[in-house]
């Protein structure tokens, strides 16, 4: 895995390059930056800070994101299939229609986010996510495991059992009780949020 610095990926991306596969970023700082439509697969993006940036299109399909700053950043139909975000910050970010399926998203903190018609089905994992006041209008979390995460004030504005949630897992009632696929936790739905 190549090493690229911040200041090579953005000098290539300003003269037309998008496609930088398999790199290394690590711990870089790309903050409030506009790398729209920037192909990262396969990437190691360990503690990257993108607060702020624009990345919308992006992927970041099998990228590891480990503690990645991605607060207040544009994330509109970017691409996350397999990607690994455990402890990630995605808090107030916009991830409208951003497929995230089969993540790995366990402990990040995503408050305010926006997850509007997301894919997250197949599996992804946001265990021990905090999730308050996250906007999951019309998201796909079908088989998406969310035990343990704190979905405070989170929004769903869909029926909470329909064909979207089916297979979904959240811990409800008293610790370490599970749903069993049905969907039950504190929240608001629909027109009560």
């Amino acid at each position: 895995m190549k090493k690229l610095t911040a200041d090579e990926l953005l000098r290539r991306y300003a003269k037309g390059e998008r496609h930088f596969e398999g790199v290394d970023l690590s711990h870089e700082k790309l903050n409030n930056k506009n790398l729209a439509g920037i192909y990262l697969t396969g990437s190691n993006l360990k503690g990257v800070d993108f607060r702020g940036s624009n990345l919308k299109n992006a992927s970041f399909q099998q990228a590891n994101l480990t503690g990645a700053n991605l607060s207040n950043a544009n994330l509109r139909d970017a691409l996350f299939d397999d990607a690994i975000l455990v402890g990630a910050n995605l808090s107030n970010a916009d991830l409208t229609d951003a497929w995230l399926q089969a993540s790995n998203l366990n402990g990040v903190i995503a408050r305010y986010a926006k997850f509007v018609n997301a894919h997250l089905a197949g599996g992804t994992d946001l265990r021990n996510a905090d999730l308050e006041h996250a906007d999951f209008s019309d998201a796909d979390f079908r088989y998406a495991d969310f035990r343990g995460a704190n979905l405070n004030h989170a929004y769903i504005d869909n029926s909470v059992d329909n064909e979207y949630s089916e297979g979904a897992k959240f811990t409800y009632g008293r610790e370490g009780e599970s749903s069993g696929g049905l969907i039950k936790f504190q929240g608001h739905f629909g027109d009560e949020w």
